[in-house]
């Protein structure tokens, strides 16, 4: 009988996913790193953790920490413990995950997908499902040399959004519009960050707010009739409003980066989007 307590303690530092060494409580953080599949730095891949709802965000290098709250703050009965999913998100690209294990709040190390020292034992790949790309013409205006007749101006802004896949087909949603021939773009100012959101004309009518981009490249023409009063002096990132809805998400990781009820404001920019264009900024003069 002396010899149970020590079988029953034998038992409950034993790994339970497998492998000869002790599970490690040392630490409530775990570490990885998230690559491209391509030369472009995986900066700001969303890391979301399930059951947990934490969060973080990858450096410019891709690296990532992700923590915990205590034990004690996880719930009325204390630490959590169970298998869970570690996902790897950016708008669009592939969406990726890790399988981790907690026990009482803790990570367990040293499992299939994790290591000893709480390192994600591999480097995470995301693949590109849609380049999006964005071009404007002209790229500098002076709001004295704007004219305004009838409430109409004689300056016309000319954005191109271009759409292609690497591969398959995606669908992409255009979620806001003053009917399906208006869509939202958000102007960035690029010191301060400040968003301002202007509706723009489709100048080729369309009949729907989605659109079946393939390996063919998509390219939507969206006109502004600019008036002097509709953005502050400065230099403008232009961001197509849309989004690429056609993955299964989980549902904590949608209501976390408010997919649910997505609407053209800041918020918006919240959401991980790999955006091209070297002619995508607008700036406005005195």
């Amino acid at each position: 009988m002396l010899l149970l307590p020590a079988i029953l303690l034998m038992a409950c530092e034993s790994n339970p996913v497998g492998g000869d060494n002790d599970i490690s409580f040392s630490n409530r953080q775990i570490s990885g790193q998230v690559r491209f599949d391509s030369a472009l730095a995986p900066e700001q891949v969303f890391v979301w953790l399930e059951g947990f709802d934490v969060a973080t965000r990858t450096d410019k290098d891709g690296r990532f920490q992700l923590t915990l709250p205590p034990p004690t703050a996880q719930g009325a009965s204390g630490g959590i413990s169970g298998a869970f999913r570690l996902y790897y998100y950016v708008a669009n690209y592939t969406l990726e995950s890790t399988e981790v294990f907690t026990r009482d709040g803790l990570f367990v190390f040293d499992t299939d997908d994790i290591d000893a020292e709480g390192r994600v034992r591999q480097t995470i790949l995301l693949f590109e499902r849609v380049k999006v790309s964005t071009s404007v013409q002209p790229f500098r205006v002076s709001k004295s040399a704007i004219t305004v007749t009838a409430g109409k101006s004689d300056f016309n802004l000319a954005i191109d959004i271009t759409l292609q896949t690497p591969r398959d087909t995606v669908i992409v949603f255009f979620p806001e519009g003053d009917g399906t021939n208006m869509r939202p773009l958000l102007f960035k100012e690029t010191a301060t960050n400040e968003v301002t959101v202007l509706n723009a004309l489709v100048t080729v009518p369309v009949e729907s707010f989605t659109d079946t981009v393939t390996t063919a490249q998509d390219i939507t023409r969206l006109e502004i009739n600019l008036l002097p009063d509709d953005l502050l002096l400065g230099q403008y990132e232009i961001i197509p409003f849309m989004l690429i809805n056609d993955l299964p998400l989980p549902k904590g990781l949608r209501q976390r980066l408010s997919l649910t009820s997505i609407e053209a404001t800041e918020s918006y920019l919240d959401i991980p989007f790999i955006r091209f264009g070297r002619d995508r900024t607008f700036s406005v003069a005195q």
